[in-house]
């Protein structure tokens, strides 16, 4: 059995790694209003749902440097945003506007 422990770790930890890069709800739109809701999206490598980013207090998209995929639509609007650099990542979006 002693053997296995490491195996054991290593599989939970990866699992758990996983869960963690995906954020949104499948088949909802999630409204991102505030550069403290946007903040909270750091490790976030796949999105589920639609991503609508909005407000003026939003002034970068840096916690998005890891967002790889969108599986919904992308919409940024009517924010303080001055780069989409950090969105140099971003391979997959079903739709953007």
């Amino acid at each position: 059995m002693q053997n296995f422990t490491p195996l054991m770790f290593a599989l939970v930890f990866s699992a758990s790694q996983f869960v963690n890069a995906q954020c949104g709800i499948t088949g909802q739109s999630n409204f991102i209003t505030s550069q403290e809701a946007l903040n909270t999206l750091v490790d976030c490598e796949v999105f589920q749902g639609d991503l609508n980013i909005t407000g003026s207090d939003i002034t970068n998209l840096d916690a998005l440097s890891s967002l790889v995929s969108i599986e919904g639509s992308f919409s940024i609007y009517e924010t303080s945003i001055a780069s989409i650099d950090p969105l140099e990542m971003l391979m997959n979006a079903n739709e953007v506007s």
